[in-house]
């Protein structure tokens, strides 16, 4: 019988042949959680004949997004790909008024992957009694608020903190709208969180993203950094 390893992400999957070369009866699932072309082009980037021939090697390629199994499926045609599955419930089937002027961001707080800085800019520009809630923790914490604060955004952008399940749930039913900033996106489970409890999504035109909302059928995609 076969025993199989599963293998995350760039440096394990680069190893893939060495441990093929010393185990001769494992399969090995390498499981690759972001964009393709952020992987090869930044990421890993300083090993990357090491990972393409890890990635050719894999018994299995397994990506987000059937668009990126595809681009995984020119080194190896063993691939395929699963969405993120929701970990969110809404039993109770809760769905949003859109009552309130929230708008809501739900994210790692990680300056470049996700855009915060473009935070910034859309608060300054929000009229009215409009406010960003921003739900999650992350590195670059102490940064975020020393913008918000060097900003005086402190009334526009509130930081609500990593939420627990029910505390998630709370805050998108509370919003009256989803917007996603990041500069590349694997899946972007977040957006399907927020679909679940009836906010419509605005999204920079990521791969993830793009897939989930079906090209723009069920949200409004936008041009990468385009702030207006």
């Amino acid at each position: 019988r076969h025993e199989i390893l599963i293998l995350c992400q760039g440096m394990l999957t680069a190893l893939i042949p060495l441990v093929k070369e010393k185990i001769s009866n494992i399969k090995v699932i390498a499981w690759q959680h972001n964009e393709y072309e952020i992987y090869v082009n930044q990421y890993y980037k300083r090993y990357i004949k090491n990972y393409l021939n890890g990635i050719k090697y894999a018994d299995l390629v397994v990506s987000l997004t059937e668009d990126d199994q595809k681009r995984f499926g020119n080194i190896n045609k063993n691939s395929t790909y699963i969405y993120n599955p929701l970990t969110l419930s809404n039993r109770e089937n809760k769905i949003s008024k859109l009552s309130n002027r929230k708008i809501i961001f739900v994210s790692r707080l990680e300056i470049e992957q996700k855009g915060l800085d473009y935070l910034i800019k859309i608060g300054k520009s929000l009229k009215d009694d409009w406010k960003i809630f921003i739900a999650g923790e992350g590195k670059d914490k102490k940064k975020l608020m020393k913008m918000i604060k060097m900003n005086n955004l402190q009334e526009k952008i509130i930081l609500c903190g990593a939420l627990k399940s029910e505390e998630l749930e709370e805050l998108y039913t509370s919003g009256s709208l989803f917007i996603s900033t990041s500069r590349w996106e694997g899946f972007g489970l977040v957006i399907t969180e927020a679909m679940l409890f009836g906010l419509p999504i605005i999204s920079f035109n990521n791969r993830g993203p793009n897939e989930i909302l079906k090209n723009g059928n069920y949200g409004i995609l936008i041009e990468k950094n385009n702030i207006n």
